[in-house]
């Protein structure tokens, strides 16, 4: 009832208020980290390496540590909780209904395992799409003034659209495989 759900809501509220704590401070020091290892590497190492990756690490990666500090554990353990109370609660109501409930359950984690048995693959393809759609958009922008003067804008935009056709690709594969596994 009311008392549950205000529970509910206020151990929602503690959650997330801890875990965006612990977000920044991990998130801070982390950042620290960082800007100390890339202030001592050599200046070819950045040219090497591309500012689009640099880029990526210093923000798109860590945007994705937000989400994973910050709100996956406590959605992990409030949809854990929500699952394990609806089952106890469902066992108290019809057992035979729970059985059929728990076996949905892990059918659908087996389709789900067979779904993303190659996820690791299609991520790893989807990031270095990712990276080098970072760089040539860090490139263009780095550039736009010698592209005004000189006119070579169209390889540029050419990198640029060649890195999101890759990106496209890698992800039209992975929707692929998944369709049939899943469906």
């Amino acid at each position: 009832g009311i008392a549950g759900g205000s529970l509910r809501m206020i151990l929602i509220f503690l959650s997330s208020r801890l875990g965006h704590y612990a977000d920044a401070e991990i998130l801070h020091d982390v950042r620290v980290k960082l800007v100390q290892r890339l202030g001592v590497l050599p200046i070819g190492w950045f040219k090497a390496t591309g500012s689009g990756a640099v880029k990526k690490a210093m923000t798109t990666d860590l945007e994705d540590m937000h989400q994973l500090i910050a709100h996956a554990l406590g959605e992990i353990i409030g949809a854990s909780v929500a699952i394990i109370m609806g089952i106890g609660y469902l066992m108290l109501v019809d057992w035979r209904m729970t059985l059929v409930t728990v076996g949905v359950l892990l059918a659908w984690g087996l389709v789900f395992k067979v779904a993303m048995r190659s996820m690791s693959l299609h991520l790893a393809r989807l990031n270095a799409a990712e990276a080098r759609i970072s760089a040539a958009s860090v490139e263009y922008a780095d550039g736009i003034a010698i592209v005004k003067t000189f006119g070579a804008g169209g390889r540029v935009l050419e990198r640029f659209a060649e890195a999101v056709r890759e990106h496209m690709d890698a992800f039209r594969v992975w929707v692929d495989e998944t369709r049939y596994s899943s469906a």
